[in-house]
């Protein structure tokens, strides 16, 4: 058993992704739980509180899950060439263990989806959207696939336009299994786009 804390973090976010938060009063979000709002504020100022705290926490578990998948935090030489000795297919379930974690992971499902709805509403929750889904990972892979062309992995070619051919399938994919496509079919997928995208772009040792 979580601890209290735990608990009301969990809570909000299901109710945060499944309603949007200023929808989401301490009231509702206290009832969740069966407790009373002072009980509830022992713990959290506010609802804003709330929201930050589930966003940093969120954040962490991000990083360690792309830790844990190999993924280098950062772009960088040494990161390229880790990735240049890594074979298309470990490459590919490197790709389908995030996908999954986006997709199936019931926190990160719900945390993505209220980021989704609060990004139109909240500064900071546009910025975790832009970070993980869209402008951050674009420049996460253009910078990661520059490195990837500076010391010959890859085919020359426009590393903007790569990173773009990259992401928008598997940010697409994420938006099917939202509308109902199954992730493991989804998942799969990913697995494919990956070993084409390798097969375009990576040079092989003939050159």
């Amino acid at each position: 058993m979580g601890t209290t804390r735990q608990k009301i973090l969990e809570a909000s976010l299901r109710l945060f992704a499944r309603d949007g938060f200023e929808a989401v009063s301490t009231s509702a979000i206290a009832a969740e739980l069966g407790m009373t709002k002072s009980a509830l504020y022992k713990h959290f100022p506010d609802k804003r509180a709330i929201f930050d705290s589930l966003v940093d926490e969120m954040l962490e578990q991000h990083r360690a899950a792309m830790m844990a998948a190999g993924v280098a935090p950062r772009p960088g030489e040494s990161a390229a060439r880790a990735y240049a000795a890594t074979s298309p297919e470990d490459m590919a379930t490197l790709g389908e263990a995030l996908f999954a974690h986006w997709t199936t992971d019931e926190s990160a499902v719900a945390f993505r989806r209220m980021l989704s709805l609060e990004r139109y509403r909240d500064e900071r929750a546009a910025c975790v959207y832009d970070e993980f889904f869209a402008g951050g990972q674009l420049a996460y892979h253009e910078a990661m696939f520059s490195e990837m062309i500076d010391i010959g992995a890859f085919r020359a070619g426009d590393a903007k336009q790569m990173a773009l051919d990259f992401w928008a399938p598997i940010y697409l994919l994420m938006q099917a299994v939202d509308g109902g496509m199954k992730a493991k079919e989804a998942t799969k997928r990913v697995r494919a786009h990956v070993l084409a995208f390798a097969e375009r772009y990576v040079r092989s040792s003939n050159g």
